[in-house]
């Protein structure tokens, strides 16, 4: 539910910036950098209807794609609010251009324009790459995490495995990726202090490895099965004469 309640904020917020450029587009951004000369030569009124019509139009698509995709059951579901404001954004600066009449300014406007292209889709791909689950690759002595934070551990290091069907409240997050659900990187969880996480909040249980110098680590697939076999895998592993 706190997903779909992000979504609603976050298409509430748009919508009420849309509506706030239609009353006042003197605070578009474009315009309050330009020089007082250059002003003149804009269609505000223009400009502001067009920033309150993609604004409202991206706030209602980002809230009902997030509402859909929670309802689906996707823990990133705060990532589809993100193209409909990218798409926007980009929408709104092409179409600014319009009704800004001033010639010395499009050289200026084209590479402002591959600057936000640029940024805009970097964002984009690297939101994609952090919402990936963390993959998982066994070795004959080794246990890996793949992606962002990945990890490798050897068998011969760790003390012990668990399973848990609630993780301790989360009290920071001092270097991670924490978008909704999907929690990866160093936190400090209540009641064990430091860890890694490699989670989906919604998806328990977690499989919990507490290393020989005392590290622990917490991972969950998104599926229940995969979670319960990586356990088995696991505990047969330590449990192997090679290890003693």
């Amino acid at each position: 539910m706190g997903n779909t309640a992000s979504g609603i904020l976050f298409g509430g917020l748009l919508i009420l910036a849309g509506l706030l450029a239609w009353k006042f587009p003197n605070l578009i951004s474009f315009y309050s950098l330009l020089p007082k000369a250059e002003r003149k030569n804009i269609d505000l009124k223009a400009a502001g209807k067009a920033s309150c019509i993609v604004l409202v139009a991206a706030g209602i698509a980002g809230a009902l794609l997030n509402w859909i995709f929670c309802t689906a059951g996707w823990a990133g579901a705060e990532l589809a609010m993100i193209a409909p404001l990218a798409i926007g954004v980009l929408l709104l600066f092409f179409l600014l251009r319009k009704y800004n009449s001033n010639p010395a300014s499009s050289k200026r406007y084209r590479a402002n324009a591959i600057t936000l292209s640029a940024i805009t889709l970097a964002a984009i791909l690297c939101l994609i790459w952090w919402a990936r689950p963390t993959g998982v690759e066994l070795g004959k002595n080794s246990i890996a995490f793949t992606g962002i934070y990945g990890m490798e551990l050897s068998f011969e290091n760790i003390r012990s495995v668990s399973l848990e069907e609630r993780l301790p409240a989360i009290e920071a997050r001092v270097n991670g990726i924490g978008m909704g659900n999907i929690q990866k990187g160093n936190y400090r969880l209540s009641g064990i202090g430091k860890c890694k996480l490699h989670v989906n909040l919604e998806h328990p249980p977690f499989l919990r490895i507490l290393t020989n110098d005392g590290e622990q680590i917490f991972y969950n697939a998104k599926e229940r099965e995969m979670t319960l076999s990586l356990y088995d895998t696991l505990s047969l592993a330590l449990k192997s004469p090679e290890r003693h």
